[in-house]
């Protein structure tokens, strides 16, 4: 057992110490010193409470409990401290070992500041992403409902006033159908651009051909759509995903591009989705977009494939369209 242990404490690979039930540190390896930057080696005695943040005390106790019955635990994460307040974050898992005839455990140790790190620029992006699409939608509401409904009030206004004229009244009523009538459907729209009651309940596949359907009866501009093996098979949050992807670059293409003509295709093979958009529009500057502070939606995009760690690609060239591909992972 001992020469097993003078093994594993020689390991270059995993981060490994010996610690007795009270948390003191019987032994490590060299990674050892290296991941918890705290540990001097002029130490002679370490414990594993010294080394944790006290917010994570209670946990370790229980875990104690735990091994000490027989019980391995789960990997944990936990924040390791020193005195001048620097920390980083770790990821332990344990199991009950005999070490010198005497009950202890064996715990490996793994770096994670840089997962978490990802990890809190992923969720700070995503908040970003959320923020951008509250600002688009209240801006939508705004261009596209508010003319509606100011004029909706201006022919009622106009009504009241024309009690004595039936034909001028007549007139007034219709007008004023009609302008309810195209308010409902730019609220239809925009609730779609949101999230569609088909796609919820569906699927993307007629979700997103009932809304390039509606898309190609209101723009003069012609949107083809290639789907193939794309009908079930997908979680409902990544439809979610590709579904609010595509409806973004379709209004990014005609609030700012001006395009004839759109060509969407999307596949299922093996274990991803992938996507290729383009549109003959009068394309745009990507450099200076991607710094402008309004931008065409391209960085809340790519937020979104970060978040389902995806890989894309995109090219644009003025008076030449823009093209823009992505590969999502089933999984």
């Amino acid at each position: 057992m001992k020469r097993i242990f003078y093994e594993i404490c020689k390991d270059k690979q995993d981060t490994l110490a010996i610690i007795d039930f009270n948390g003191d540190i019987i032994t490590a390896n060299k990674k050892f010193h290296e991941i918890t930057f705290i540990a001097d080696r002029s130490v002679k005695k370490l414990n594993i409470f010294q080394l944790v943040d006290k917010s994570y005390h209670k946990q370790i106790r229980e875990r104690l409990g735990q091994l000490e019955k027989g019980n391995p635990t789960q990997p944990m994460e936990y924040k390791l401290i020193d005195k001048a307040g620097g920390s980083t974050y770790v990821e332990m898992s344990s199991q009950p070992v005999t070490y010198h005839n005497k009950k202890a455990i064996v715990t490996r140790i793994r770096n994670i500041s840089h997962h978490k790190e990802m990890e809190k620029k992923l969720y700070e992006a995503i908040i970003q992403t959320e923020e951008k699409e509250k600002q688009r939608f209240a801006q939508d509401l705004h261009d596209e409902l508010g003319p509606f409904l100011s004029g909706i009030k201006l022919y009622i206004d106009e009504i009241e006033l024309s009690d004595k004229n039936r034909n001028h009244r007549k007139k007034l009523i219709e007008y004023l159908r009609k302008t309810v009538d195209e308010a409902i459907a730019k609220t239809r729209i925009i609730s779609n651009s949101l999230m569609s009651n088909i796609l919820m309940d569906f699927g993307l596949n007629k979700a997103l051909n009932s809304f390039v359907d509606k898309m190609n009866n209101i723009h003069q501009v012609k949107i083809k759509l290639d789907i193939d093996n794309v009908n079930g098979g997908l979680c409902k949050t990544l439809e979610i995903i590709i579904y609010r992807i595509i409806i973004e670059l379709i209004n990014n293409s005609l609030k700012h591009a001006n395009p004839n003509n759109i060509y969407i295709a999307l596949h299922k093979k093996d274990s991803f989705v992938t996507m290729l958009y383009k549109d003959d529009g009068k394309g745009f500057n990507i450099e200076r977009e991607f710094k402008s502070p309004s931008g065409i939606g391209l960085s809340s995009i790519i937020n979104r494939l970060k978040s389902k760690r995806a890989s894309y690609n995109y090219s644009s060239k003025m008076k030449e369209g823009m093209q823009f591909e992505c590969k999502l992972p089933l999984n």
